[in-house]
Parts: C-alpha cells; sequence; structure tokens
C-alpha cells in the first residue's frame, strides 16, 4: 500500500449491545452451523474415502515393484502398515487353491464396498439432490442478477498520488456463550451444498464401478488401477471442501483480534474504534463523506445506504478492484435519499432482512413503482404476509441507522505514524515467530528443522495456511 500511495485506515467495531443487529447475528450462527454440519459432512466422506484405501489393499498389486497406481499410492501415504493380528486374520486358507483365495478375497473387498455404497445413500440428506439454492426464494418471484446503470458502472481503481483506505472488520459483539454454541452444535436439518452433492454422486458412481470390476475378475487389477485416479481426486476435492466450510464456522477470537490490533498500531495504522449504537461501516462512511477518507474498502453493501464511495473485491486474488459509488448509484437509478434507502432494505442489510421472493431486481421494481415500503406492502398481500409482523421494526431501525452518521475521530486518531521496517520485523519476529525479510513476505520457523523432504513439505504448507489466515486477521476481508 505505502508503495503505491495508499494510506490505510483501520476501522473495527466495539463490542456491545446492537439490537437492531441481532437478526444478522442469528444468521450468522446459522451460517457457522451449517458450515460446521458440511464440515462434519466432508470428514465422515474422508473416512469412507480412507477405509475403502485400506480394503483396496487386498487387490493384487503389479508385479513389477516400481509400478504404482493411484490407489496404491494414496493407501501407502494414508495408511500405516497392518498390524501382525490384522495379518494374521487375512492370511489365506493353506489348504486352498490360489483361484479360491482370490475369489474368497474378491467376495469380502464386494462385500465392504457394497456397505460403503450403503453408507453414501444413507449420508445424502433429505431434499439435497433437488439442487435448491442455499437462500430460499419463492419460486415464482426468481429473478436474475441487477446490473449496475452504464453511467455509474464499477470502475477500476485509477492511479492517485494519495488515497486514504478506511478498511472495515467486525468484532462480533455476540455473547461469548453464542459465539460458543455456533462453534460446537451443528445444523442437524442440514442439506449437501451443491458442491458435495456432485461429489457424493461421483463418489457413489466410483464404489458402483469398483464393486462391477471386482466381481466380473476380468483384468481387475488394471481397472481398479484406473478407478483409482478418479478416487484419488474425489479426496482431494473433498479436502478442499472441508477447508473451506472448516473457515467458514470459525470467527476470530477476542485474542486474536486484540493481536491484529496490535499489529496494525506496530506498523504506524491508526485503528479506530466504532462503539454501540454505531458500527464500523457507519463509521468508516462518515468519515469519508467528511473527506478524510477517499473510499470504504469493504465487501458490505451497506456503505451504499450512506451513499459513500464503495471499494470492493479488496481481498480476492482473481476480481479487480472496484470502485461504486452510493450517490451515483441513487442517482443513476432516479430514486430519492429515502427511495435509495428502502431500495437497500428491501435487498437485506445487517438492520433488515431481506422478504423471501424479493431480490435486487423486483426491490427496485417496487421503489420505483410504489415509493415506499409501506405502500408495498400495502398493496401486495402476499409480500406482507411474507415479511412479518416484525418486519416494519427492522424497516425503522434500518432507516435509522443509515440516516444517523457516527461521530468523526480526531485529527490526532487519524494521523498515520511511519514505522521503522526493523521494528516491524523484530516484532513480528518476537511475538509470532514469523521472520520478515527485507523485501517481500515469506513464512518460516524460526528454530532449525531437520533437512527431510515430507518435513519440508509440510512446513511450506503449513506457512501457506498461515499466510493466509494472517492476511484475513489484517483487516483486509469483512467477517460476512
Amino acid at each position: 500500500m505505502r508503495k503505491a500511495g495508499v494510506t490505510p485506515v483501520t476501522v473495527w467495531d466495539v463490542k456491545g449491545d446492537r439490537p437492531w443487529k441481532r437478526k444478522e447475528h442469528m444468521r450468522r450462527d446459522a451460517i457457522r452451523q451449517l458450515a460446521m454440519s458440511r464440515l462434519l459432512h466432508e470428514d465422515r466422506r474422508q473416512d469412507r474415502l480412507g477405509r475403502l484405501f485400506e480394503a483396496l489393499k487386498d487387490v493384487p498389486q503389479p508385479e513389477d515393484p516400481t509400478s504404482k497406481g493411484p490407489v496404491t499410492e494414496a493407501v501407502q501415504a494414508e495408511r500405516a502398515p497392518r498390524t501382525e493380528v490384522e495379518d494374521a486374520s487375512r492370511e489365506p486358507n493353506v489348504g486352498a487353491t490360489e483361484q479360491q483365495q482370490k475369489d474368497t478375497s474378491s467376495d469380502r473387498l464386494v462385500e465392504e464396498l457394497q456397505g460403503l455404497i450403503q453408507e453414501v445413500q444413507l449420508s445424502s440428506r433429505p431434499g439435497s439432490r433437488r439442487g435448491r439454492k442455499e437462500a430460499v426464494e419463492a419460486p415464482e418471484e426468481s429473478e436474475g442478477e441487477l446490473s449496475l446503470p452504464e453511467e455509474i458502472n464499477t470502475q477500476p481503481l485509477e492511479d492517485s498520488e494519495d488515497t486514504t483506505l478506511p478498511l472495515t472488520d467486525e468484532q462480533d459483539p455476540t455473547e461469548e456463550s453464542e459465539i460458543k454454541r455456533a462453534l460446537v452444535e451443528p445444523d442437524a436439518t442440514y442439506t449437501e451444498s451443491p458442491r458435495q452433492m456432485t461429489l457424493t454422486a461421483e463418489e457413489e458412481l466410483q464404489l458402483q464401478d469398483l464393486v462391477q470390476a471386482v466381481s466380473s475378475r476380468d483384468d481387475t487389477q488394471s481397472r481398479v488401477a484406473e478407478l483409482g485416479k478418479g478416487l484419488t481426486d474425489l479426496r482431494d476435492r473433498s479436502q478442499l471442501v472441508s477447508r473451506t466450510y472448516r473457515r467458514g464456522h470459525s470467527i476470530p477470537s477476542k485474542w486474536e483480534l486484540e493481536e491484529c490490533q496490535q499489529l496494525m498500531e506496530v506498523m504506524g495504522v491508526p485503528v479506530i474504534l466504532a462503539h454501540p449504537p454505531f458500527e464500523a461501516e457507519g463509521l468508516a462512511s462518515a468519515m469519508a463523506l467528511a473527506g478524510e477518507a477517499d473510499f470504504v474498502g469493504t465487501e458490505d453493501t451497506d456503505v451504499l445506504g450512506y451513499e459513500a464511495p464503495l471499494l470492493r473485491n479488496i481481498a480476492s486474488s482473481n476480481k479487480p478492484i472496484e470502485i461504486v459509488d452510493g450517490k451515483a448509484l441513487r442517482t443513476a437509478y432516479g430514486l430519492s435519499r429515502e427511495q435509495f434507502v428502502d431500495f437497500l432494505v428491501l435487498t437485506g442489510t445487517d438492520a433488515s432482512s431481506r422478504i423471501p421472493g424479493v431480490g435486487p431486481v423486483k426491490a427496485l421494481k417496487l421503489i420505483q413503482k410504489f415509493g415506499t415500503i409501506e405502500a408495498i406492502l400495502e398493496n401486495d398481500e402476499r409480500l406482507r404476509e411474507r415479511a412479518g409482523a416484525d418486519y416494519q421494526d427492522e424497516v425503522d431501525a434500518a432507516r435509522q441507522l443509515f440516516n444517523i452518521l457516527p461521530p468523526l475521530p480526531s485529527a490526532q486518531e487519524l494521523q498515520p505514524r511511519t514505522i521503522p521496517d526493523d521494528t516491524i520485523r523484530d516484532f513480528m519476529k518476537s511475538e509470532h515467530g514469523v521472520l520478515l525479510p527485507a523485501t517481500g513476505f515469506q513464512l518460516r520457523p524460526t528454530s532449525s528443522v531437520e533437512e527431510d523432504p515430507q518435513t519440508s513439505y509440510r512446513i511450506s504448507q503449513d506457512a501457506d495456511l498461515a499466510h493466509e489466515a494472517f492476511l484475513q486477521q489484517t483487516c483486509i476481508q469483512d467477517i460476512d
């Protein structure tokens, strides 16, 4: 950022009661519970695949000891050698012919595979095969994506001499007991995600193909080796899905947030706190509207409700940084200030939930036709029933949220400090065991390790995960 002439300012929520955000906390808890349930679902899949690779040890291996198929490699990489008791239990009958031994082994393997198929079928969640959307909407109200008008269409960030950018992150004010509950209690009614549905379907097909290959007893070895490629790929994709949901069900702890703030201060980056009843997005927006910042960097579109310039995709590695100006967006849609706020409220905010069946496209049409949320509900009985009795309270809270700006921080609080690079490197080494070279960023352990290829690979993999976690915790990515 410094090389690009960007001066960051971080804005943080201080824990406290924000009554208008309680429903949003419930929604986030539900999302975390769903993520944990789907993570456990993948854990069970990987356990099945592990048992499958173990069972495939009974398939005769190629005569050439240097030839290793995907199944053989997976088994050797993931499974420890059998114990003496296990080996003894699998010893062939001395009096049996070689063919009888093969037939017995094949029958036992087919039985194990059929048991795994049954497990896969039972693991498929009720209703998940319908491929329903994650967000429940009335089918007759399905709509396309709302595109931005050409005159305010997102524009790439132009080069400038100095750009002040407040990045927002949030310390979830939910009670500690609620946070723990969200972390440890899975959702018993969960369904598979589309990716998981695909994995389950492929897993069942792969197992059925294996049953046919083993049952035919005709060139079983080469057929199983061929199917092993798909099994290995399935395992790898399952691990990738697990990694996604492992991140999704966890939230930064209090000490992690404090360490992140400490790191920002060590780097000379201003740390601004948003105290209840205000929130970080509102305070950052107020700073931008007052000329104390140029953009609000976040993925939370609530910023548009303040008509502040939103800078999004700042944490994305495959999307360009985009600017969406709230005021320009309102003007392009031909809405008054009040109508624009109601439009955003209909699309869902931290203070208001969406009405089922009303997406951005329909919300814009309704506001352009009726002008206010009250008029919409008065003229549409179905939407009034879907909204529920408490919806007007949410609307009032959201309107108040977007029309009352938080007080600005002092000029001294916003003043960045120049910190020598050596100070930052010393801090990262002493507090976190991370070595930052003079140029670039690299994670490596401070203690010596045994020169072993497998150890080096594991350390490299752990460093990548640590780097990712580091970036997520340094105010670059919103908790949403």
